[in-house]
């Protein structure tokens, strides 16, 4: 039988040393002596020894070693994954009774093989609608989005760039209040329904959210039980307590978040009554017969169990008395009276004792297991299915977004794949090259620029302190440019890079410093051309020889880079249907004086051309005076 393993092992002393010397030639045509006795060979034969040496130890790791080494880069063995996704009630349909839908309510897809999911939490359907989608400015002003919110396709913002709040009226009709059919202990959760459309961002730390009820007579801050949109960055669910301690007939819930967003939501539709599924199991008081024998082996009846590897096993095992039977790597050191045993999660295994190294499971005694399993990759599917609720019919329609998040339990193939990419893609940060390459790549925040200041460099926008790394990031623009890179943007963006920074290198991130300029032009157009296309197309050329943001590096403004009077004259003369440039002045700032070169207040500084609030003006030849 031929032996399949991978061997690694394919090169040896001699193989190396020549590989070397054929390169050298190439690499240096300068080094004429190749013979043993010269240093550089000696060096060569040295590197050699030492890389057959680390490659013979390659192809001989354990499997463990293999797993310990992929757990330095953060790859680990894991269990399935469970699928996860909302179920939106029919549009339009009239408020159900208020009623909890508890977590063991099965809940299946009609017309195809699927298996079954549960509500992530008791959800109380509250016999209310939605009367109002509103966006409450700080100036008192109100942006009306109902009509948005009942659009399919849609989409409004109504955090807007400078925090306001989002404010959902609700009613209930008759003599029906909000927390009608809740428990007093607050078991129930009121569930609202948010859709975000595009992909979910990359990971990152969620926004928090603070979510009041209003009515006439008070305002209550509810407990935000679980976010599922993480601070509204992709569609989900807000589960809020729900505590009924007064009837309400009719509220206002408003959602501010008070740090503020590092970037604006947009939403689809906003819903009540909407339920976030989860296709997990949990599995409880799962019954194994002990034997009275040594080294009992059970395995779980349910397949998929759920683990991921550094963690405790989410695993209970009780004893038919009440006993609780605890985890651990070995039996070696367990006495005979010892409630221990070992879990082989991949396997989902437990193996007891032999009465000398834990206490062995009596003839006839009774075992509850507890633990969670998913069917992984089976769960997920496609959008608009049509679902089917245990004790509802008509009440729900379906899914608007695809169910997703399924996976099943990697094998050693897929974690090797998983680790070739993470060393790959997650690579440590070493140059400036690189940190700049990696702040471009975040495209879910909108970064568009950057630019790496390091110590000792001249004009850092914040004069730098030992090892610290400045990275100006510039996010795209937005109608509010001094809104655009807030310091909550700026923190999301130092989150995702400082990670993977050599280690003792600390990293700053800022915004550009803008300089606002404005221009004063005036041209003489050539003979049968019109004055106002010449001031058009002036406005055009200047807009793209300053521009911020371009498809390409190339046809943007540098940072840190002036300009001049004479720049702009020389540029505009140039442009067809342009006769002469008569005068051209900047106003750099908010001065009122012409300068004849504009700077930059750093390296990292940018002009920004106020188009608006320039005057340029063109006459036709001859009219001039």
């Amino acid at each position: 039988m031929s032996d399949i393993r991978l061997d690694l092992f394919d090169r040896r002393f001699d193989d190396l040393v020549e590989i070397g010397r054929a390169r050298i030639p190439n690499l240096a045509p300068g080094w004429t002596d190749h013979n043993l006795h010269d240093p550089g060979i000696t060096l060569m034969e040295l590197l050699a020894w030492t890389a057959e040496a680390q490659i013979f130890a390659l192809s001989r790791l354990r499997k463990d070693e293999r797993i310990a080494y992929a757990a330095m880069l953060g790859i680990m063995q894991r269990g399935p994954r469970a699928a996860t996704g909302d179920l939106w009630p029919i549009p339009g349909a009239a408020p159900p009774p208020g009623q909890v839908l508890s977590a063991d309510t099965p809940i299946t897809v009609t017309h195809r093989e699927a298996p079954t999911f549960w509500p992530r939490a008791p959800i109380l359907l509250a016999p209310a609608r939605i009367d109002a989608v509103r966006s409450l400015r700080a100036d008192g002003s109100i942006i009306d989005h109902s009509k948005s919110n009942l659009l399919d396709g849609a989409v409004f913002q109504p955090f807007g760039e400078g925090g306001e709040t989002l404010a959902i009226s609700l009613s209930c009709a008759g003599a029906s209040h909000l927390f009608e059919g809740a428990p007093a202990g607050g078991d129930a959760q009121l569930a609202i329904g948010v859709q975000i459309p595009g992909p979910a961002p990359a990971e990152a730390p969620p926004t928090r959210l603070r979510i009041t009820l209003v009515t006439p007579q008070r305002r209550q801050e509810l407990k935000l039980a679980w976010d599922g949109t993480a601070g509204f960055a992709h569609s989900g669910v807000l589960l809020l307590e729900a505590r009924p301690d007064a009837p309400i007939h009719a509220c206002t819930l408003e959602i501010v978040a008070p740090g503020g967003f590092a970037h604006a939501p947009r939403i689809q539709c906003v819903g009540l009554n909407v339920v976030p599924l989860i296709q997990s199991t949990a599995v409880q008081n799962e019954q194994h017969v002990g034997d009275g024998l040594p080294d009992q082996v059970f395995r779980c009846e349910e397949p998929g169990f759920e683990y991921q590897a550094g963690s405790a096993p989410p695993l209970t095992v009780v004893s038919g008395d009440g006993a609780q039977w605890s985890l651990r790597q070995s039996l070696d050191t367990s006495g005979p009276d010892d409630h221990h045993l070992m879990f082989d999660p991949a396997a989902a295994t437990l193996v007891f004792g032999n009465g000398v190294n834990g206490r062995v499971p009596g003839l006839d005694e009774i075992l509850l297991l507890g633990y969670r399993a998913s069917a992984g990759a089976a769960g997920n599917l496609p959008r608009r299915q049509q679902w089917k609720v245990r004790g509802l019919t008509f009440y729900f329609g379906g899914n608007p977004d695809p169910v997703t998040g399924g996976e099943d339990a990697p094998g050693m193939d897929e974690l090797r794949r998983a680790a070739r990419r993470s060393v790959r893609n997650e690579r440590a940060l070493v140059s400036a090259d690189d940190l700049v390459a990696a702040a471009l790549a975040l495209s879910d925040l909108e970064l568009v620029r950057a630019l790496v200041i390091g110590p000792g460099q001249r004009g850092a926008c914040v004069q730098p302190q030992g090892d610290v790394l400045t990275l100006v990031a510039m996010r795209a623009r937005s109608d509010d440019p001094a809104a655009t890179e807030s310091a909550l943007w700026l923190r999301a963006v130092r989150a995702r890079l400082a990670p993977r920074l050599p280690l003792g290198t600390r990293l700053r991130v800022v915004a550009p410093r803008y300089l606002p300029l404005r221009l004063k032009v005036r041209l003489l157009a050539a003979p049968m051309q019109d004055p106002a296309m010449v001031v058009q197309a002036a406005k055009t050329l200047l807009a793209q020889r300053l521009a911020l943001t371009a498809p390409t590096p190339a046809a943007v403004w540098p940072f840190g880079a002036p300009l001049t009077a004479t720049s702009v004259a020389a540029w505009l003369s140039r442009l067809p249907g342009v006769q002469r440039v008569a005068g051209c002045e900047l106003l750099a700032g908010t001065s009122d004086t012409p300068v004849a070169r504009a700077t930059p207040p750093a390296l990292s500084g940018l002009l920004l051309l106020d188009l608006d609030g320039s005057d340029i003006q063109a006459q036709r030849a001859g009219s001039a005076r």
